[in-house]
C-alpha cells in the first residue's frame, strides 16, 4: 500500500490530535476529587475532639462536614476554624441530598445505630446514611473512638451482646482506628 508523504501527515497530526484528547480525559479524571462526608450525629461530643486531632486538609479530597441539626454555634465555629473542611450541612440537608459521597466517616456511632445497622434496620437519619452508602456501593467508615464505651457495670449478658456487635461491625471492615 502506497501512502503520499501529505496523507501520512495528515494521518500522524490526526493520530497525535487523538492521542493528546485521551490524555487530556484521563487527566480530568484523575483530578476529578473524591468526596469524603465527615458525620458528627451529636450536638456535640467531646469524642469529636479526638478524630479532629487526625484530619488534615486534603487537596484531593473534598471534605464535607455533616453535623448534627441541634449543633451549637460555637461549635460550629470551631469546625469551621479547623480550616480543613470545605463545606458544611447538617444532618437533614444531606438526608435529603440524593447524591452520595465516595466515603462516609462517622466521627460518634450511637450504640443503637450500632445495634439497627447489625439488624438490619434503618430507623432515623445515620442509619439512612448506612444504608444510601452500602446501596450505591459506596465505603463507610466509623471513628473506632466514636463507639459508646462500656462502663463495666451493665449485667454480663448486656455487655457481651454489646461487644458481639462491635465484633461484628469489626468483621464489614467499617471501623477504623
Amino acid at each position: 500500500m502506497n501512502i503520499s508523504r501529505e496523507d501520512l501527515r495528515k494521518l500522524i497530526k490526526e493520530i497525535v490530535l487523538q492521542l493528546e484528547q485521551d490524555k487530556a480525559k484521563e487527566q480530568f479524571k484523575d483530578n476529578k476529587k473524591q468526596t469524603m462526608a465527615i458525620v458528627f450525629p451529636r450536638k456535640w461530643d467531646k469524642k469529636y475532639y479526638r478524630l479532629l486531632a487526625f484530619i488534615n486538609r486534603q487537596n484531593s479530597v473534598h471534605l464535607v462536614a455533616v453535623v448534627s441539626d441541634e449543633i451549637d454555634d460555637k461549635y460550629l465555629q470551631l469546625l469551621e476554624m479547623e480550616g480543613v473542611f470545605d463545606e458544611f450541612i447538617t444532618l437533614s440537608e444531606y438526608e435529603k441530598n440524593t447524591c452520595v459521597a465516595d466515603m462516609v466517616l462517622f466521627a460518634v456511632f450511637p450504640r443503637n445505630n450500632c445495634i439497627r445497622l447489625c439488624l438490619g434496620l434503618t430507623e432515623d437519619k445515620i442509619d439512612l446514611i448506612v444504608k444510601r452508602q452500602w446501596e450505591k456501593g459506596k465505603q463507610i467508615s466509623i471513628f473506632k473512638g466514636g463507639l459508646d464505651e462500656l462502663t463495666g457495670l451493665e449485667p454480663a449478658h448486656y455487655r457481651s451482646k454489646i461487644e458481639k456487635y462491635y465484633k461484628e461491625l469489626e468483621s464489614y471492615g467499617i471501623i477504623t482506628s
